[in-house]
């Protein structure tokens, strides 16, 4: 059992990178005429694998276990704010993209749940290799993407980016041209950028814990790191440079403050949300950005999602209705035409779920902290990408990568607590 959930947890690893999926339907995707991705149904390929961890995790735990599990560990509150916010989804203008937006939210959660109770099934050295190898195989991918601008085998491969049509895709000036930047087999730089990020840091983690150190480990370490890094350049993602740069130091000073309190990580979070949205604003105010660049676009879909919290301070827009609304509240023909969510994961949330969000985030917390949880303090590396983009909270991708970093950190914490 260990070692057939082992293999099916170092492919769900492998897979989280992975853009491949399988549109549902496109009719209710458009918003003036123009596809919106975020609306699309999806079931991912790395879906699958969560389905088989899930089974394979309830049938070691066992169906009652995990039945008394959920009884000892239900709260009234949580779950009454919970499906008020189910209820107010069947009222929003795309209510199927909203389901599937709920849905992969409960996805995640499960999945969470179901590898924080099986930890036994768990090896850290498995999760080791497997970021070692997808970070070897992303990095190759997305240089050879960002030196040859053109796709290696198309989207079939994983759900790589067709670079034959670079209408839309990011670019930026670099080595004297503009170039294609590197997707890796992701929708987009920014999340190559965050999973190069947070599987080196995992990457690390373990490499420093680690006594017995073969030679085999210390040349895997240096070639994922070095393509791991250079990888990363070709991404152009601020954000992510500033979490990778956080977390080198937070790894660093482990030994000093390995761990934080939920809520004060929390207020860090919300912190940290509030000094980006002012520096963004201060940016745009006080430079000559062109109306297309990426400050001007992120300061308007802040903008409008401010004027949505206003106007629907309790339930907000609706989960996943972001992308459907922002015409109502942004004009701006830069926003009608890249029509994104707002790029903060804490604004967005407030967005699209109001105060009722809001407050069922809080009181999960709050009764999590009564347990006396706290989070490794390298996890607070995420903040960055968390304060200025939105896919740890849009994309399948994204709430995979926090909820691997989670169950990593956490495992190797409560190791280190109970020797």
């Amino acid at each position: 059992m260990k070692r057939l959930f082992s293999a099916a947890l170092a492919l769900l690893i492998f897979l989280v990178p992975s853009n491949l999926f399988l549109k549902l339907s496109v009719e209710n995707a458009y918003v003036r005429g123009i596809l919106v991705d975020y609306l699309i149904p999806k079931i991912y390929l790395v879906d699958s694998v969560i389905l088989i961890l899930v089974v394979l995790g309830i049938y070691h735990w066992g169906i009652k276990a995990a039945a008394k599990d959920l009884y000892n560990n239900f709260h009234l509150v949580p779950f009454v704010l919970l499906i008020t916010i189910l209820i107010s989804q069947l009222f929003v203008p795309q209510p199927i993209a909203a389901f599937f937006g709920l849905l992969q939210l409960v996805k995640i959660v499960l999945l969470a749940w179901i590898l924080l109770r099986t930890k036994a099934l768990i090896s850290a050295k498995i999760i080791f290799w497997a970021c070692v190898v997808t970070v070897l195989f992303q990095s190759g991918v997305g240089l050879y993407q960002f030196f040859t601008q053109h796709s290696l085998l198309n989207y079939y491969f994983l759900g790589e980016a067709d670079l034959s049509y670079p209408l839309g895709l990011a670019r930026e000036q670099v080595l004297g041209s503009e170039r294609i930047l590197a997707y890796g087999t992701t929708a987009h730089p920014n999340v190559l950028a965050g999973v190069l990020v947070g599987y080196l840091l995992l990457i690390f983690n373990y490499f420093k814990a680690e006594k017995s150190r073969s030679i085999l480990m210390k040349i895997s370490v240096f070639m994922s790191g070095a393509g791991g890094v250079t990888a990363l350049w070709t991404t152009q993602s601020i954000s992510a440079w500033m979490a990778f740069g956080l977390g080198l130091l937070l790894l660093i000073g482990a030994n000093r403050w390995q761990t934080v309190k939920l809520h004060w990580a929390g207020l860090l979070l919300m912190l940290c949300t509030v000094v980006g949205i002012i520096g963004l604003q201060f940016a745009h105010q006080e430079t000559s950005y062109s109306p297309s660049s990426s400050i001007y676009r992120r300061e308007l879909l802040n903008q409008a999602a401010f004027q949505m919290i206003e106007r629907q301070p309790m339930t907000g827009v609706g989960l996943n209705q972001f992308t459907v609304q922002l015409e109502n509240y942004s004009p701006s023909s830069e926003t009608v035409r890249f029509i994104q969510p707002a790029h903060s994961v804490v604004v967005l949330w407030l967005a699209e779920t109001g105060i009722i969000g809001l407050a069922l985030i809080l009181t999960s917390l709050y009764f999590t902290w009564e347990k006396g949880t706290a989070i490794p303090t390298v996890l607070l590396a995420l903040i960055p990408m968390a304060v200025l983009d939105h896919y740890l909270l849009t994309l399948s991708t994204g709430l995979l990568l926090v909820a691997i970093l989670i169950i990593y950190f956490h495992h190797c914490y409560t190791e280190k607590s109970s020797k």
